[in-house]
């Protein structure tokens, strides 16, 4: 009896283990946008199946900004709030989501903070 315990508590922990979403490092990327328009948009995407990203939002502002001094502009301010969404999901008739992204949108503006 203890046997058949202890071998459903290891199969629990390692089922466990197998489904729990790690945390990992997203690099924000460049998505959308342009000069002439002075917007942009930055995005990470991720599978929540296997990882929970540690969102930087500090990094997202300074590649956007980096972004924003390449076109001539002098800084980029966030535009709204983050949004999440669900962007492919498994097939099937429930669907799980596989691929979630967060996207800012900025504003190049030649005002310095």
């Amino acid at each position: 009896m203890k046997l058949k315990k202890f071998a459903l508590l290891i199969c629990s922990l390692l089922l466990f283990g197998c489904t729990t979403a790690r945390h990992v490092q997203m690099d924000w990327m460049f998505v959308d946008g342009g000069r002439s328009t002075g917007e942009l948009t930055m995005a990470i995407m991720w599978n929540p199946q296997h990882d929970k990203p540690d969102i930087d939002v500090w990094q997202a502002q300074t590649q956007a900004a980096n972004k924003c001094r390449s076109w001539g502009f002098q800084e980029a301010e966030q535009n709204g709030d983050i949004v999440t969404r669900c962007t492919r999901k498994s097939s099937g008739f429930l669907g799980t989501c596989i691929r979630k992204e967060a996207l800012i949108r900025y504003h190049c503006t030649n005002r310095t903070q």
